[in-house]
């Protein structure tokens, strides 16, 4: 009786060992032996102290070589409606971006009409560090105001809490 528990007990052992070994193999197969052994090692691995991260000077990047009217977008969803504003922020130079040197910043909102092209409403813009400049939409046609699903007073509330005129750069509020 004790030699057929103890046998039995090793030949599951030897199966769930055979079993893991095949899963492992079918797991390097499918998903790459780099990315197995990777994860493995930094599960069982010693933790090696990472160097800090130094941020290059923008001015040398060399994809920013010469480059002008460096541009950001963020987008803040609205709430129970299908659409997004979006604000901007424009940097004239590397040198710019590097300082935050802001050269404008300006929001609107956009809407894909039955027609199939997009519609925009500006509805805020800033030069520098001025303070923002929020437009006026009572004379806009309702028919454009239709489209967003909200009136012009709805839409100037609208862009008081969602034009992110803080914003900088991508990561920046992270």
């Amino acid at each position: 009786m004790i030699g057929r528990l103890f046998g039995t007990s090793v030949a599951l052992c030897v199966t769930a060992v055979a079993v893991a070994g095949i899963g492992l193999i079918v797991a390097m197969d499918l998903a790459g032996e780099d990315l197995i052994f990777g994860r493995l090692a930094a599960i069982f691995g010693e933790r090696e102290p990472q160097a800090a991260v130094v941020a290059p000077n923008l001015e040398e990047v060399p994809a920013l070589a010469g480059a002008k009217d460096i541009t950001f977008f963020k987008e803040t969803p609205v709430a129970g409606l299908p659409f997004k504003v979006t604000t901007g922020v424009r940097f004239a130079s590397p040198a710019d971006l590097a300082g935050n040197l802001v050269g404008s910043r300006w929001c609107y909102i956009a809407a894909l009409a039955g027609d199939g092209v997009e519609r925009k409403i500006t509805l805020a813009h800033q030069q520098g560090s001025n303070n923002p400049v929020f437009h006026g939409l009572e004379g806009l046609p309702s028919q454009q105001l239709d489209l967003f699903r909200l009136g012009a007073t709805a839409l100037a509330a609208l862009a008081r809490s969602h034009c992110n005129f803080d914003f900088t750069l991508p990561g920046a509020e992270e």
